[in-house]
């Protein structure tokens, strides 16, 4: 599961989520690192992500979701090749 892919701009993440109840927060990781918290408080979520501080090389993304109930879900990955 997951994607690879190689782009000479910011990468950019667009986030789609309809959870079971409210969203408490969605986590956007590159490389196993929070990178940002979103707290949309309610049941969907439709945004973009850009990479405030993109860093040449491939680096793996995905994005977490945690439900105010404490269920999980989760993003299968993307590897993105960054070239400045």
């Amino acid at each position: 599961m997951g994607d690879e892919l190689r782009t000479n701009v910011a990468p950019r993440l667009e986030i789609n989520v309809q959870g079971t109840g409210a969203i408490a927060r969605i986590d956007v990781l590159r490389d196993s690192e929070v990178v940002e918290t979103i707290k949309p408080g309610k049941a969907e979520f439709r945004g973009t992500w850009t990479e405030p501080r993109p860093q040449a090389g491939v680096h793996y993304y995905y994005v977490r979701v945690e439900q105010q109930d404490g269920q999980l879900a989760w993003a299968s990955p993307l590897w993105i090749d960054y070239a400045k």
